[in-house]
């Protein structure tokens, strides 16, 4: 957030960084791999709970296509309360096999393998291979399959002639975490650097002042937006059945010290108030 300067302004300030010479589309990087890292931490199951105890544990595979489940009342909020509450696995090269044995099967005994979609689209879409966006972002090249760790390594060796072969999906989820990230450097600085170039060169970015933005806000709806959570979205579209608590960071684990539980109605996830837009 710091080193791509992708932190909101405070209170009620316009932004004006807004740049014209930077162009605000999506990176081909971003959408063909590195935002894919997150298939790499789906579980292969949903833990549904009730309002005191785990009712249902669902494999993924089983709920598509069969979206009869959604036409059940609490359904919305178990969802919802299985999202915020179940850890996410690893960013690593595991993926679950509901994801690349089963996933869309629809009733046939076997589905498709998301990994290696990923991997072909990466090469449909024209991409480098990974050892040049390593450095790109200012990280030796990697020299051999040895530095993937023996045993990584022997299966890269595999299936790939020379580390320069190795594709970004593949290589990027294999890097080591940065610095406490959840990511390497590698996949880090590309999706900071789609978020940057979306702050950056988008004229219509929120919190562009006037003399850029056509629809810009007042200061005052600049204020209650920079209010807005995560957590504050979901408990303002729960249906409120059986979702009535939520953790104040919503990307956090929940129900620890510094991020307890607490009513929706709780001040501490802030409301935001619609009373600045009316007209």
């Amino acid at each position: 957030m710091e080193e791509f300067d992708l932190a909101l302004e405070t209170d009620d300030a316009y932004s004006y960084n807004y740049d014209q010479r930077i162009e605000p589309s999506i990176l081909n990087e971003f959408a063909s791999a590195a935002f894919r890292f997150g298939h790499s931490m789906v579980d292969g199951m949903l833990k549904v709970y009730g309002l005191d105890k785990m009712e249902a544990a669902i494999d993924i595979p089983e709920i598509m296509f069969h979206p009869a489940r959604m036409r059940k009342r609490e359904f919305y909020d178990q969802m919802l309360s299985t999202m915020t509450t179940e850890p996410i696995q690893d960013v690593d090269n595991s993926m679950a096999d509901a994801l690349t044995r089963y996933m869309f099967r629809a009733g046939n005994p076997f589905g498709v393998d998301l990994a290696s979609i990923n991997i072909q689209r990466g090469r449909d879409h024209g991409l480098r291979p990974y050892n040049d966006y390593r450095e790109l972002v200012g990280q030796p090249r990697i020299k051999s399959f040895d530095e993937f760790g023996s045993e990584l390594g022997q299966k890269l060796q595999n299936v790939y002639a020379s580390v320069d072969d190795i594709d970004l999906w593949v290589g990027g989820l294999l890097e080591l975490k940065y610095d406490g990230s959840v990511l390497g450097l590698t996949f880090r600085d590309i999706i900071a650097e789609q978020f940057s170039r979306l702050k950056r060169g988008d004229k219509y970015f929120f919190e562009h002042d006037p003399s850029v933005n056509p629809g810009h806000f007042s200061p005052e709806q600049l204020q209650e937006l920079r209010k807005v959570t995560m957590s504050r979205i979901i408990c303002d579209n729960r249906d409120g059945i059986l979702l009535l608590r939520q953790a104040p960071n919503a990307f956090r684990k929940p129900g620890v010290p510094e991020n307890e539980f607490v009513d929706c109605t709780n001040p501490v996830i802030p409301h935001l108030n619609l009373m600045y837009w009316q007209e």
